[in-house]
């Protein structure tokens, strides 16, 4: 009898563990905003020193004022959370090196540099809202985000005024950037006829920005064709079949809206721009438009990432970007790795899609 008795206390004990364990799974979203939560009210945190946008140590990238003008146009770019865990306060010191070192060797290799080959690179560095913020409708979480859309519009300003205003540039805000430039758009009204193309990828942007009757005035509308300047191109990517992923960015994600301030979403259309295609047409492009994906991590500014084509289509369907699933692991994300979903990519998909995207609209701006 001893032995059927171990047996059966063996067995419980890996039923507990199997329980725990698909617990964990399945409440996997909870336990991560449980441990990057910040420990303190808002209200009590002491926020980091103030960028100042004069110095270069406030900014990731900025052209060398000895060096000769190039490209055709001025890009300025907000760059996405690099900044995950909530332990240190509600936003993120530019100094921590952690979030510096996600920005240096995972979100410019990857994301901002497919805009270079469009002319100098603006990237500030900014007091941005840890992951947590970007996760809850709380009271903090809009105050903290509050504090850093103020670092990044006294940045856009910095940029105004340092560039020639003749001069064509482009917007690019990604994951949270891209958040910060929506409500830039809104608040700063029309920036005029040499704002060239405005890049909205990885935050859903609702459709009623432009269109109906709250639309705001100046804010771009989206591009119809690959050719088209002063307009939006805006996609939020997701692998084809995550209907939790659905579910979490057209419902839950956060949008900033002159009426509401921060609130979430709550399904209302948003704005799909195919990147392989360069419109709204819901069509599918297949493998064969993309010229090349890129997993540019931990490469030096300037050298070119090996791309690798035809890796994936894309197809815009009710204001997501769906793409294939079946791609090489260095396209793909983590898969047993709490939050990956939230975080940043260590891939770009599209790295040869944009970098021809901007350029051609820059070609073809009159």
């Amino acid at each position: 009898m001893k032995p059927n008795w171990r047996r059966w206390i063996f067995g419980a004990i890996i039923g507990v563990n199997m329980l725990i364990g698909l617990t964990a799974y399945l409440m996997r979203d909870n336990l991560f905003r449980e441990l990057i939560q910040p420990a303190v009210p808002f209200q009590v945190d002491e926020p980091p020193p103030l960028p100042d946008y004069s110095d270069a140590a406030a900014w990731a990238l900025r052209p060398q004022e000895s060096s000769p003008d190039q490209g055709k146009a001025d890009v300025f770019i907000v760059h996405p959370t690099t900044a995950w865990s909530g332990s240190t306060g509600w936003n993120m010191d530019i100094a921590d090196n952690v979030a510096r070192t996600r920005l240096e060797t995972i979100a410019l290799p990857n994301h901002a540099e497919p805009f270079a080959g469009a002319g100098p690179l603006w990237v500030p560095r900014y007091r941005q809202a840890v992951l947590f913020a970007l996760l809850s409708q709380r009271d903090d979480s809009r105050e903290a985000l509050n504090l850093a859309y103020e670092d990044v519009e006294r940045a856009f300003e910095a940029f105004r005024a340092a560039r020639d205003p003749k001069r064509p540039f482009v917007l690019v805000g990604l994951g949270q950037g891209g958040l910060h430039v929506m409500r830039l758009l809104q608040q700063k009204g029309d920036l005029g006829p040499m704002l060239a193309a405005t890049y909205l990828i990885d935050q859903p942007v609702p459709e009623s920005l432009y269109e109906g009757p709250q639309a705001v005035p100046g804010f771009p509308r989206p591009c119809q064709t690959a050719q088209q300047t002063r307009c939006l191109i805006s996609f939020t990517s997701l692998d084809g079949g995550d209907r939790r992923g659905e579910h979490i960015l057209t419902q839950r994600s956060t949008i900033w809206t002159q009426a509401r301030g921060y609130h979430a979403i709550e399904g209302a259309p948003i704005a799909c721009i195919n990147p392989l295609t360069g419109s709204q047409a819901q069509t599918h492009a297949g493998p064969g438009t993309n010229r090349g994906s890129a997993a540019a991590s931990g490469l030096e500014r300037g050298t070119e990432p090996a791309l690798l084509p035809g890796e994936t289509g894309a197809i815009c369907r009710n204001g997501l970007l769906w793409v294939e699933v079946n791609r090489p692991a260095a396209l793909s994300r983590a898969r047993f790795e709490l939050g990956t979903f939230y975080k940043i990519t260590g891939y770009n998909l599209f790295y040869a899609a944009l970098a021809n995207d901007v350029e051609t609209r820059l070609a073809n701006l009159k």
